[in-house]
């Protein structure tokens, strides 16, 4: 079964070495997450990208700096989203937010007859 719906891609950009008390800040942003009850997260570790700070991060050896550029995505319905960034307001102290107007399709597996 093939499912269509309006939805909204929220994209959170932060830093590896980010913290919100005492851990990870991306992994206190999921949690914050999926205590709202959005859909899922997932979690990308760039390899090389700077920030407001203008300092590249990379993983090659010549400009090797801890503090790589994390990226945390969720696609779900907008007022899930909604909801979830304001649960954010309290550890997003110095990070990017982008929202976009997406298409999701969802497929499921339907049962055998």
């Amino acid at each position: 079964m093939k499912l269509q719906e309006a939805a909204q891609e929220l994209n959170i950009y932060v830093g590896e070495d980010d913290q919100w008390s005492g851990g990870p800040l991306y992994a206190a942003v999921v949690e914050r997450l999926k205590a709202t009850g959005l859909a899922g997260a997932s979690v990308y570790k760039g390899v090389e990208g700077y920030g407001s700070h203008g300092r590249v991060h990379s993983t090659r050896v010549e400009v090797l700096f801890e503090g790589l550029p994390v990226l945390i995505r969720v696609v779900d319905v907008p007022d899930r989203i909604s909801a979830a960034l304001s649960s954010l307001d309290e550890i997003l102290t110095d990070a990017l937010v982008t929202v976009k107007d997406v298409k999701a399709i969802r497929y499921i597996k339907s049962p055998k007859s």
